[in-house]
C-alpha cells in the first residue's frame, strides 16, 4: 500500500523530497572553496598570486577560482583572457553554491557568456529541490541517487513548474594530474546532474569534480552528439575516474580540468555581477 502511495504521490505531486543519509563529510565547504596556504578558506577578498587554469599548458584557456563570500556561500568564478576584473563581454562567468539546512549542497545562481543577466536556480522552498550537487552522506564505492526538481529562472523569487533532473553523486580518493606540481590524490565528490529523471531519458549531463582544499577542479558537459562541437577538445581533455560514458550512446561535448597553476601578477578575484 505505501508503495502504490508513493507511485501516486509521484505521479500527481512529483518525487518526494530528499533527505540526507548517514553523515560522510564533516566540512562540505572544504569541497566547494578552495585553501589558503595555511590551510584557510579563500574569500572574495583575497588577492591572487597564482590562479588555476585549465589545459593545454602552458596558460590554457579559462581559469576558476573557488572562494567563499560574505554571506558563507562559495563562489566559483570562470574567467577569460585577460583574466583580470570579471567582465562579461569577455565571456566570464561563475557559479554560486550554498550548503543548506538540510544537509544538501545546491548551485543557487550561475552566469555566463551566452545570457545578458544571472540565471536563478529555483524549487527549494516551493516544493522542489533546486539544483543539488551533492549532500554530506555522499558514499564511497556506489553512488548516492535522487531525483532533484528545479527550475532555472530570471529571478530568484519565481515559481515556475519545475523539471526533474536524476542527480547522483559519490565520494572518492582521485589522481589529478597538476602543472608544475605533479600528481596529487585527492578526496574529490563526484557528481553528475541529467536533464531528465532518468539516464535512459536523459539528452544532456553536467558531470563536476569537488576536491577537498581545492573546490571545483574539473567540469565535463556530455550528450547525444557524436561530434563533439569543441575544436580542441582532445588538447583539453585528460581521463580522470569516472570520467567515462553514463552509458552507450552518450559523447564528451566539452570538458575543462583546473589543475594547470600559473603565476599571475596580483590580481582581484573576479566577483561576477
Amino acid at each position: 500500500m505505501q508503495t502504490l502511495i508513493a507511485w501516486i504521490r509521484a505521479l500527481f505531486f512529483g518525487p518526494a523530497l530528499p533527505k540526507v543519509g548517514a553523515r560522510t563529510i564533516v566540512d562540505p565547504l572544504a569541497f566547494i572553496v578552495q585553501a589558503r596556504p595555511d590551510g584557510s578558506l579563500a574569500t572574495v577578498h583575497d588577492v591572487l598570486t597564482e590562479r588555476r587554469r585549465d589545459w593545454p599548458l602552458p596558460l590554457g584557456w579559462e581559469a576558476s577560482d573557488s572562494v567563499l563570500m560574505d554571506d558563507g556561500a562559495a563562489l566559483q568564478t570562470f574567467s577569460f583572457a585577460p583574466f583580470g576584473p570579471f567582465n562579461l563581454a569577455n565571456g566570464d562567468g561563475g557559479q554560486i553554491l550554498k550548503v543548506g539546512r538540510d544537509g544538501f549542497v545546491r548551485a543557487t545562481q550561475t552566469r555566463d557568456g551566452g545570457k545578458p543577466y544571472m540565471q536563478y536556480f529555483v524549487g527549494e522552498g516551493s516544493g522542489g529541490t533546486g539544483w543539488i550537487f551533492f549532500g554530506i552522506d555522499a558514499p564511497t564505492g556506489k553512488w548516492r541517487e535522487l531525483i532533484a526538481t528545479l527550475s532555472g529562472e530570471r529571478w530568484a523569487g519565481a515559481r515556475p513548474i519545475l523539471s526533474r533532473a536524476f542527480t547522483r553523486y559519490r565520494l572518492e580518493l582521485i589522481r589529478f594530474d597538476f602543472h608544475p606540481a605533479g600528481v596529487r590524490w585527492l578526496n574529490t565528490i563526484v557528481s553528475e546532474h541529467y536533464d531528465g529523471e532518468a539516464i535512459a531519458g536523459s539528452s544532456a549531463m553536467e558531470r563536476s569534480y569537488f576536491a577537498r582544499g581545492f573546490g571545483l577542479v574539473r567540469w565535463e558537459a556530455w550528450g547525444r552528439t557524436e561530434a563533439a562541437p569543441v575544436s580542441d577538445l582532445a588538447e583539453r581533455y585528460q581521463h580522470v575516474a569516472f570520467s567515462d560514458p553514463p552509458a552507450t550512446g552518450w559523447f564528451l561535448d566539452d570538458v575543462r580540468t583546473y589543475t594547470n597553476v600559473v603565476p599571475c601578477e596580483p590580481t582581484a578575484v573576479p566577483v561576477m555581477s
